[in-house]
């Protein structure tokens, strides 16, 4: 703990971005003189945003229905970073290779007895944070 003359002055939160590097001096004092001061310095570095909540929309599907990645629960980033999503998509239990903007399976792509799954998470422009799975949902006949 800190003595009871000590002050101690954390940063304003608002202040902190990564890449900066903050110091932080302590000089003693035993009531008549000045020890010698001692600094320490720390690097903000940088935190991944929070994984967001997913689900697929309709969650009863047919064949030919378009499939949307809906995000339930936005994710947040301490570091208040612009935040754009990445939706990836598995058919089957397999990868389909769709690119990251695509919230949507085509209807064209959708048929009977498919097992469809969305995973979406949130890149704050230097970080991808992990990332949200939606159920699965089986496509109806």
């Amino acid at each position: 703990g800190l003595p009871e003359n000590a002050t101690q002055v954390p940063p304003d939160q608002d202040r902190l971005q990564a890449g900066q590097t903050w110091r932080c001096t302590v000089t003693p004092h035993d009531g008549r003189d000045d020890g010698k001061p001692v600094s320490a310095e720390v690097l903000i570095h940088n935190s991944a945003p929070t994984a967001p909540r997913a689900r697929i929309v309709p969650m009863v599907a047919k064949g030919k229905d378009t499939l949307t990645c809906d995000v339930t629960k936005p994710a947040t980033d301490v570091d208040r970073d612009p935040i754009q999503y990445r939706f990836y998509w598995q058919k089957n239990g397999s990868a389909q290779n769709f690119a990251t903007t695509s919230h949507q399976v085509p209807a064209r792509l959708v048929k009977s007895r498919d097992i469809w799954q969305c995973f979406v998470s949130a890149f704050d422009g230097k970080e991808e944070g992990n990332r949200g799975a939606s159920e699965p949902i089986q496509i109806d006949r």
